[in-house]
């Protein structure tokens, strides 16, 4: 079997994967131009353009190395860092623990491009400390805490409600 104890079932997949073969066998054999021409046509690790990242939740109780190792194991391209209360980042420590999280991150070639946080306004805790911080570290996108549906008031106060909270954002 050309990739070790996998065992393929199916017909189709088989020839797929012997069909890789005739790159590797030219380029282990020096017949480089056959080889170049495969490898040009079916490049073996084309650039992805759309990379996988995984929201850190379900890892935030482990260590920070084991986090970053299981991540970078399981073939993920980046992490949706948990920058909230109980999450991997605590708020009130942002400027301490962000700088340290996301260079066990690049230790393993992790992205960390987005952030989940608890942000719902301008007035939220430690807001402008977490998004200054996070910018200042190259963390591009995060998403926002959730915002409380009021049953009292409806859809229409509710959406006046959260209509003026967004005003209190700076522009």
């Amino acid at each position: 079997m050309p990739y070790g104890l996998i065992k393929i079932h199916n017909r189709a997949a088989t020839y797929a994967l012997y069909a890789l073969q005739p790159a590797k066998i030219c380029r282990k054999h020096g017949s480089g131009g056959l080889a170049h021409a495969f490898e040009a046509r079916f490049p073996q690790k084309p650039e992805k353009k759309f990379p996988i990242a995984l929201f850190t939740k379900p890892l935030d109780g482990f260590e920070l190395s084991f986090m970053t190792e299981t991540l970078a194991m399981a073939g993920l391209d980046g992490m949706d860092l948990s920058v909230r209360p109980k999450g991997r980042v605590e708020p009130r420590r942002v400027a301490d623990d962000l700088h340290q999280v996301l260079e066990a991150g690049k230790k393993n070639n992790l992205a960390t491009d987005m952030m989940v946080t608890a942000i719902t306004g301008a007035d939220s805790p430690y807001a402008e400390d977490v998004l200054s911080t996070a910018a200042k570290h190259g963390v591009r996108h995060y998403r926002m805490g959730y915002l409380e549906y009021d049953f009292t008031a409806g859809i229409p106060g509710s959406l006046r409600r959260i209509r003026k909270a967004g005003k209190s954002w700076p522009h």
